[in-house]
């Protein structure tokens, strides 16, 4: 899920990078930058929440070998 979720996250960078990259933006464009950094957001979200999820159900032993 996390690869899934990395994927997309880096399929809206690559889309918002080619964005920028236009002299010329319109309307749509500009909504689009909009929605694609919102979905990065997102996605980026949804990463952090997998991996402190992870995290916090990793066994207690392992825990204690970090101090």
């Amino acid at each position: 899920d996390y690869r899934r979720l990395y994927e997309e996250y880096s399929r809206c960078e690559s889309q918002l990078q080619e964005l920028v990259r236009q002299s010329y933006w319109n309307v749509e464009d500009l909504e689009m930058e909009v929605s694609l950094k919102k979905m990065k957001l997102h996605l980026k979200d949804m990463m952090e929440l997998m991996v402190a999820s992870r995290r916090h159900h990793e066994p207690d032993h392992q825990q204690g070998s970090r101090l």
